[in-house]
């Protein structure tokens, strides 16, 4: 521990009697505080098995317990319990005999949700995602099938995803159905875990004491970002001694929306416990002072000063105590100042980091180690959809790139399906799409009198498909071609379905029609003037989600437009009308989507470690690299839209939650404190023809001047605004 400095040494000597709260800022150690304090405690003597690591993913856990091992011997780490809070939950039920044969995928959750929500139960005409949401919803609250009309008529509880959404009582039915068979069938879900090990706290004393005699010292990693769910059972098994050591930032607290809740685990430690004890770790180990600087000015918004006589003095004294100003370190060099441009649209944005980046490799091999490789740059955005442009960019210019945590852009499900419907319309002998996009149904699909979304188009009906067509192999036999030679023996169901997707496909085809002067002028891909082959690339994108692929995904997929979780897959769809809007013809599109999607399948086979990082913001949590560029700087991109529509009566507490600018700050935040020795912000003034304002973080930042008017884009380049702005420390 000798390398430690004073905030760290501190930390690591806190008392190990009383409970400990350590806010570690962005590149503080907080990691390696957290090794060298369940190290300390046993070389104290603790016994490795009664010593409980949580962390917030897997990975985690082996790293630290890895790290442990080297401090302290291996005979000695193997015996601590290290892993996330489910994997805890789920080893206390089994131990208690709690019968847990097994763990529901989402996919059965669909079925089991469908079957509660169908005719013969709650009879409730929403996505399974919104009703699996008011079901989690009631865990975390604590709060069982039966327990549920009492406490949400006393407590007016609602989550907002669920309002206006149909009868609260027949959620509730739908909870109690859904429930049931699980129970039946021996199964859990997810949100089980935590919520069955807090029951069994609360109802049966005796297994919680003597849990709670197993757990000498309890250590929480990324309290910010973990649920109340879990840190009232880990708050449980620390009882009484509350030997707990909790470490986090309420500055790095990106799952708001799923359900954590930053204030009560960080800002509410000393409320719970009086004789507890902060530390902060505020040294910068990993950024240059312009870096540290302008991460200090964004996060300071989030501690407005307290107003003399109201509530939010008391609130804004309370917080002051977990505050950390970031203080770089003493060998720290200045930097080059963080760059900001502005861009026009964001194809521009993505040509101007595409030449930045190729100005630093060439600098790096004119001028030796300038930037060690493409490795050592980060491209980082709001949401996945804002990547595209980069990645279109990047690959037209050979540059090796790699997509973390996420498929490339048309690798995507729902773009891949909205893909196969157009496709399909422009070539109904394009097997492939059919394949992908047969079973989508239109919005006026009514097979028995009431809506459906599904054509139900089964395993059996595609074989028999398959079969049709390799009897006729002269000519031969696309998919849509045998269908209509197995139509007529079709139950009633899959029949209107063949008829529905026929007529889908046609009024698809319809919508997109580029009239015969249209093509003239745009030859690209037309080689039927008029015809199917003659459509307009956005115009069928946007028709195959007006007529069908947006109330499929809603009702199908479960997926709610309104909720936070699945603002990417809405954002996404966005982005591919945006990318169908540059060409003019559907066959042109669909030609470059497939040389896209053939140069992603070359990079993943080829696995070039020598490559930029593409990701969202949420996906670079706890990493770093040299150089960093965070693109979507602007109103409505960062802060999210959502964000800044957020509904001003939502009520609390509230698990699923709208985004709100202080949560969309510390994602900018996070952002901004990834970055080692360059960092480029950039943001484009226009999206889809819409003009967008700069984010109101750059000015937060000091990075663009107080008035709006001063903001100038130069027509000519597309770039504006000063590219060089160095900030002092503070």
């Amino acid at each position: 521990m000798t390398s430690l400095n004073d905030q760290q040494l501190a930390a690591v000597n806190a008392p190990l009697d009383r409970p400990v709260m350590v806010v570690a800022g962005p590149g503080s150690g907080k990691t390696r505080v957290l090794v060298e304090r369940v190290a300390h405690i046993l070389r104290e003597g603790a016994e490795p098995s009664r010593v409980v690591l949580t962390t917030f993913t897997t990975d985690a856990a082996f790293e630290m317990k890895s790290r442990i091992g080297e401090l302290v011997g291996i005979k000695k780490s193997a015996f601590l319990i290290a892993g996330t809070i489910h994997a805890l939950c789920l080893r206390i039920l089994r131990e208690e005999g709690y019968p847990t044969h097994e763990v529901l995928k989402s996919s059965l959750q669909k079925w089991y949700i469908n079957d509660a929500t169908g005719p013969r139960g709650a009879n409730l005409d929403v996505g399974w995602r919104v009703v699996l949401d008011f079901i989690s919803w009631m865990k975390r609250l604590n709060i069982s099938p039966g327990e549920a009309p009492a406490a949400i008529q006393s407590l007016g509880l609602m989550p907002p995803q669920s309002r206006a959404r149909g009868d609260v009582s027949k959620f509730i039915s739908a909870n109690a159905e859904y429930e049931a068979p699980k129970r039946k069938e021996v199964k859990i879900d997810f949100e089980d875990m935590l919520y069955l090990v807090r029951r069994m706290f609360d109802e049966r004393p005796q297994v919680l004491s003597k849990w709670q005699g197993r757990v000498d010292y309890l250590h929480v990693d990324e309290a910010q970002d973990t649920s109340t769910t879990s840190m009232e059972v880990l708050y449980a098994l620390s009882a009484p001694e509350n030997r707990i050591f909790i470490c986090g930032d309420p500055d790095q607290a990106l799952y708001r929306w799923n359900g954590a809740d930053p204030f009560a685990n960080i800002f509410g430690f000393k409320q719970r416990f009086p004789d507890g004890v902060v530390r902060l770790l505020e040294t910068n180990y990993r950024s240059t002072v312009s870096v540290v600087a302008a991460a200090n000015l964004l996060i300071g918004g989030n501690y407005p000063g307290p107003v003399d006589g109201s509530m939010q003095e008391a609130a804004a004294t309370e917080r002051s105590q977990y505050r950390k100003v970031l203080k770089v370190r003493p060998s720290a060099p200045r930097g080059e100042g963080v760059k900001v441009s502005s861009h026009l649209t964001g194809k521009e944005e993505a040509e101007g980091i595409r030449q930045e980046i190729e100005a630093l490799v060439d600098r790096s091999s004119r001028e030796g180690a300038v930037l060690g490789s493409y490795r050592d740059i980060f491209v980082i955005s709001r949401t996945n959809a804002q990547l595209r442009n980069v990645e279109s960019e990047l690959a037209a210019s050979s540059i090796p790139f790699v997509v973390r945590g996420a498929l490339g852009f048309f690798e995507r499900a729902e773009i891949k399906d909205v893909l196969g419907m157009v496709g399909l319309a422009l070539n109904r002998h394009d097997d492939e799409a059919f394949e992908r996009s047969a079973n989508i149904a239109s919005t006026d699909f009514q097979p028995y009198g009431s809506p459906k979304h599904s054509h139900g188009f089964g395993k059996r009906f595609m074989e028999e498909l398959r079969g049709a067509a390799a009897t006729r192999s002269q000519p031969p036999c696309s998919l849509w071609d045998a269908m209509s030679l197995v139509k007529l023996n079709q139950p009633t169901m899959q029949r209107k379905g063949v008829e529905d997707l026929e007529t889908l496909m046609a009024d698809i085809r319809k919508r997109s029609l580029l009239t015969i002067e249209e093509c003239e002028r745009h030859g690209e891909g037309c080689v039927e003037r008029g015809g199917a082959s003659c459509m307009s690339a956005v115009l069928a994108v946007n028709a195959a989600r007006e007529l069908a692929y947006d109330q499929h995904l809603i009702h199908e997929d479960g997926i709610d437009m309104n909720a936070a979780m699945n603002e990417g897959t809405f954002d996404n769809l966005a982005e591919l009308s945006r990318a169908a809007s540059n060409f003019k013809t559907l066959a042109g599109f669909l030609a470059y989507v497939e040389s896209v999607q053939v140069a992603e399948r070359q990079r993943r086979d080829e696995e070039n470690p020598d490559a930029v990082s593409l990701m969202t913001v949420h996906k670079s949590k706890g990493l770093e690299s040299d150089t960093v560029f965070v693109i979507g700087m602007s109103e409505g991109l960062l802060p999210h839209h959502r964000s800044i529509t957020v509904a001003a009566d939502s009520p609390a507490p509230i698990s699923f939650v709208t985004p709100s600018a202080e949560d969309e700050r510390c994602v900018a935040f996070v952002a901004v404190s990834r970055a080692k020795n360059r960092l480029y912000l950039s943001f484009p003034l226009t999206l889809g023809g819409k003009e967008l304002q700069p984010s109101r973080f750059l000015r937060e930042m000091g990075l663009l001047p107080e008035s709006q008017d001063d903001v100038k884009v130069e027509a000519d380049t597309g770039h504006g605004v000063g590219t060089k702005v160095p900030l002092v420390s503070t």
